[in-house]
């Protein structure tokens, strides 16, 4: 799962990015392929769909601003999609319906 915790780090509390460097940084570690574009929608789609993925772990490790502990694994996947989905997928922008119709 090396590409969705690479995309989790530009939302994690240290990096202080807004959206526009957070794209920004998603594109050039895509270009200098740091990240997989495609790996990262495979393994996000395991993840997804893995019932025993460790999501409160994955997020504690990303330094993200919620305390996972709070939620429960819908919500949390939920979250990690809200993030990931929209430097994924750029020319798209889901609602929380579209969201929920992917889990």
């Amino acid at each position: 799962m090396e590409n969705p915790f690479s995309a989790l780090l530009l939302f994690g509390e240290s990096m202080d990015l807004d959206d526009s460097q957070r794209n920004y940084l998603f594109r050039s570690n895509i270009d200098r392929g740091f990240i997989d574009r495609n790996a990262l929608i495979k393994e996000l789609d395991y993840a997804i769909h893995d019932e025993d993925f460790n999501w409160q772990e994955i997020l504690k490790r990303t330094q993200q601003p919620i305390d996972s502990t709070k939620y429960n694994k819908i919500e949390l996947t939920n979250y990690v999609k809200s993030l990931l989905y929209d430097i994924i997928f750029p020319e798209k922008k889901m609602s929380t319906d579209d969201l929920n119709k992917v889990s």
